[in-house]
């Protein structure tokens, strides 16, 4: 059996929530670790060691959980915008794709909610849109 568990304090709670940011890894040994590049190798495998022991612990999972969706939460604008740039794409199976998305990704983060969710479109003579291997 490995050794006990460390109770979760500050500075593995900032560990996580950069590492769930997607922050550089050299920036998270920096900050954390105080470990720079120069750094003795066996220091660095020492802090290696630990974010990897701090990255599976069961209460670290909620505080990732949390920065994951602040993050999502901070880009939903920029992808609504890619969307509505993409709906009116020359080629039509990128508008297709654009609408579909847009549409889905409204539903989910509820700007429909207590609404009815399902959408019906109804069109007649519509022509074939192809596919991204047909644009080739």
């Amino acid at each position: 059996m490995g050794r006990p568990m460390d109770p979760m304090n500050a500075k593995i709670e900032s560990f996580i929530r950069m590492e769930a940011r997607g922050e550089d890894h050299a920036a998270v040994l920096l900050e954390i670790f105080g470990i720079g590049p120069d750094a003795d190798p066996k220091e660095k495998h020492n802090a290696e060691c630990t974010m990897h022991r701090w990255r599976h612990r069961p209460d670290a999972q909620p505080i990732w959980d949390d920065e994951m969706k602040a993050r999502v939460r901070r880009n939903v604008p920029r992808a609504v915008g890619r969307l509505e740039k993409q709906i009116d794409d020359e080629a039509p199976w990128v508008a297709n794709k654009a609408s579909n998305d847009y549409i889905a990704l409204a539903t989910k983060v509820g700007i429909f909610a207590g609404e009815e969710k399902a959408i019906s479109v109804k069109i007649e003579g519509m022509p074939d849109i192809g596919s991204p291997e047909e644009a080739e």
